[in-house]
C-alpha cells in the first residue's frame, strides 16, 4: 500500500492525471488491460489499511477516499456498499476543486465517474439511485462548464451521459434519459463539441440510447438516423456490440418498409429472430407473424422490442394482407377496381383463425392502417 500511495502522491504532484485515471482503476470494472490494473489486483489479494495522502498534497480528499474504497473492495468479502460511499466521496472532492485551467482533468473525471458506476451496479438498487444523484451532477458541472472549447470539461459529458443512461434504463427511470439528451442538444455548437470529435466509443453508445429513446417515443425516423450512425461508427472488430446495435436497426428499417437482406441476418447471426419475420411482413402472413412472436418472445422481451414489433410491424403485414386480398379480390371479379371488399377480408380472417373478427373490427384495421401506415412507409 505504501508504494501504491508513493506513486499516488508522484503522479498528482506531476500533474498527470492521465497515469492517475490510470492509477485509480478498480477491479469492479471488467477491462484490466492496463498495466496498473494488474499491479492494483495483486495490491487487493490481501486485506488493506487506510492510509491517508500527506498534507497540502493537491486533491489529497479524494485521493483519501479512494484508498478507502480500495480497502473496502479488500476485505472479505468486499463491502460493496462502503465502496460505493467511497467513490461518492471521491467523485465530490474532484468536483470541489476543478479547475478552468485545461481540459487535463477530463480523464480523471471520466474515472471517477465509472468508479461510481461500477460500484453501483455492484452494490444494488438503493445505491444506484444514490449514484444516479451524484452522476447527474457531475454531468451539469461538464456541461455548463463556461471555459473554452480548448480547456473544457464539457469533453466528459457524452462519457458521463453514458453512464446515466445505463443506471436509468436498469432502474427503469427512462423517463430522466429525456434530460439528459435536452441538455446536450439545447447546448449550441459554439458552445458545445460536433458528436464527431467525441471518442467512437462514445458516439456509439451515446447513439444507441437515442435510438432506444426515440423508439419509445415512436420517434423511427429519428431512431434509425441515431442507429445507422452508431451501426457506421462501430468497429467490425466489436462484433458483439454490433449485433445489438443491428437488433433495433433491422428493426426500424423494417418499420419503414425496408426489409433485411438473409445475408446481412446471417452475418450479424439474426437469422432465428429476424429471417421469417421479415418474410411474414412481406407476403402478410398474419399466421407466420403470430408463430414468429412466440417462438421468439424471449428475445424480443430481453431487447424490449416485443410491443414495438407486435404493433408496428402487425400493421405492416395486415397492409400486405388486404392488399393480397384485394388483388385477388379483383383478378376474380368478387371487387371493384379501388374498392376493398370487407366481407371478404372477414372471411378469410375467419379462416385463418382469427377469432370474433366483426364486420366493424375489419373496417376499423383498415381505416388505421390508411391514417399510420402511410406515415411509416410507402411500398
Amino acid at each position: 500500500m505504501d508504494e501504491y500511495v508513493a506513486l499516488l502522491h508522484k503522479t498528482v504532484l506531476g500533474r498527470d492525471y492521465d497515469q492517475l485515471a490510470d492509477l485509480l482503476w478498480i477491479p469492479a470494472m471488467k477491462s484490466a488491460s492496463r498495466p496498473t490494473s494488474t499491479a492494483i489486483l495483486g495490491l487487493l489479494a490481501t486485506p488493506l489499511r487506510a492510509v491517508n495522502m500527506p498534507t497540502g498534497v493537491p486533491l489529497a480528499e479524494m485521493l483519501n477516499s479512494h484508498i478507502r474504497l480500495l480497502v473496502a473492495l479488500s476485505s472479505q468479502p468486499p463491502a460493496a456498499a462502503e465502496a460505493c460511499k467511497c467513490a461518492v466521496s471521491a467523485l465530490q472532492e474532484l468536483l470541489k476543486n476543478l479547475t478552468s485551467e485545461s481540459r487535463r482533468e477530463v480523464s480523471l473525471l471520466k474515472r471517477l465517474c465509472d468508479n461510481l458506476f461500477h460500484l453501483s451496479i455492484m452494490a444494488g438498487s438503493l445505491d444506484r439511485e444514490e449514484a444516479a444523484r451524484h452522476l447527474s451532477r457531475a454531468f451539469t458541472t461538464a456541461i455548463t462548464d463556461r471555459a473554452p472549447l480548448s480547456q473544457s470539461k464539457k469533453w466528459a459529458s457524452i462519457h458521463i451521459a453514458n453512464l446515466l443512461f445505463r443506471l436509468y434504463f436498469r432502474l427503469g427511470t427512462i423517463r430522466l434519459c429525456h434530460n439528459i439528451v435536452r441538455a446536450i442538444d439545447t447546448t449550441t455548437k459554439v458552445e458545445f463539441p460536433p458528436l464527431s470529435q467525441f471518442p467512437k466509443a462514445e458516439v456509439v453508445t451515446y447513439c444507441y440510447f437515442g435510438g432506444r429513446l426515440a423508439m419509445n417515443q415512436s420517434d423511427f425516423k429519428k431512431a434509425e438516423e441515431l442507429f445507422q450512425n452508431a451501426v457506421k461508427t462501430c468497429s467490425h472488430q466489436f462484433a458483439k456490440q454490433k449485433r445489438e446495435l443491428m437488433v433495433y436497426f433491422v428493426l426500424v428499417k423494417m418499420i419503414h418498409g425496408h426489409l433485411p437482406h438473409p445475408d446481412l441476418l446471417t452475418r450479424h447471426g439474426l437469422d432465428t429472430q429476424f429471417h421469417h419475420l421479415a418474410l411474414a411482413v412481406r407476403t402478410g402472413d398474419l399466421r407466420l407473424f403470430d408463430q414468429v412472436l412466440l417462438a421468439n418472445q424471449s428475445f424480443y422481451m430481453k431487447k424490449e422490442i416485443f410491443l414495438v414489433i407486435q404493433l408496428q410491424l402487425r400493421n405492416l403485414i395486415l397492409r400486405s394482407f388486404y392488399k393480397k386480398l384485394y388483388l385477388i379480390g379483383l383478378n376474380r371479379g368478387m371487387q371493384q377496381e379501388n374498392r376493398l371488399n370487407l366481407r371478404l377480408v372477414e372471411f378469410v380472417l375467419a379462416t385463418l383463425g382469427i377469432p370474433d373478427m366483426t364486420i366493424d373490427e375489419v373496417e376499423c384495421i383498415a381505416a388505421n392502417l390508411i391514417f399510420h401506415v402511410q406515415e411509416l412507409v410507402h411500398f
